[in-house]
């Protein structure tokens, strides 16, 4: 990597050649050699122009948009079934979606696995070093893809996570808080791309025969379909 330095000079020596024709005189690196600040900018500037980082990565509160109008966020809602019987039962009623099985190379996982994941980020017993605390993951951190030892990996919503929230067994109370992440998704997010919430239909999603969708998961699908849904773009 090339080194910054303060400031560029010309040699005492060759001044009055540079005023006679300017710009011909090959300047010497002078003051701190690198300077931090301008260091950082150049490492900065390779990392974007060779693609490594985006305008959106260095500038995560868009600042560099503060005079331009912003268009709505449009929120990436994937809708999966578990199994292939549950699958049928959505093609039934005009829905057509792949299961978790079709969508390899793409891994689905539960929030909690992405929980377990962090949490063993910057872990190291002999420097005593205990990673970072474990803590449910938010709709922010669940809704984008991640890149895993070179495996693809998508995690659904933690308000799905029968595991750790009993209340994901009430399709009721199901909509509602992903109407509640779909609407704060819209007036939150700040990263580059767009957000996407994975949505597996599971058997507990199904009426009591199991043959058909619970009418008000059937309905929230039809209007994710219609592109609008709480208010949020789709």
């Amino acid at each position: 990597v090339c080194l910054v330095p303060e400031l560029y000079s010309v040699p005492l020596d060759k001044v009055d050649e540079e005023y006679r024709n300017p710009h011909t005189v090959d300047r010497i690196p002078m003051g701190k050699l690198p300077l931090m600040w301008g260091q950082s900018l150049y490492i900065l500037g390779c990392l974007m122009a060779e693609g490594f980082l985006a305008p959106g990565e260095i500038d995560p509160l868009n600042r560099r948009f503060a005079t331009v109008p912003k268009p709505d966020v449009v929120v990436q809602v994937c809708i999966l079934a578990e199994t292939e019987g549950i699958k049928a039962v959505l093609k039934k009623e005009g829905i057509h979606v792949e299961t978790v099985a079709d969508v390899y190379p793409i891994r689905v996982q539960p929030a909690r696995i992405l929980s377990h994941i962090y949490a063993r980020l910057g872990r190291n017993q002999q420097m005593c070093l205990t990673g970072r605390p474990y803590r449910h993951m938010g709709v922010l951190g669940t809704s984008k893809l991640y890149t895993i030892r070179k495996n693809i990996f998508t995690f659904t919503p933690q308000f799905i996570d029968q595991q750790h929230f009993y209340l994901a067994l009430d399709n009721k109370m199901i909509v509602e808080m992903l109407r509640t992440d779909l609407s704060y998704l819209c007036s939150r997010w700040r990263m580059t791309g767009r957000p996407t919430i994975t949505f597996p239909i599971s058997h507990t999603m199904l009426d009591e025969t199991g043959s058909r969708l619970h009418p008000t998961v059937l309905a929230t699908l039809q209007k994710l379909q219609d592109g609008y849904f709480g208010g949020a773009r789709i």
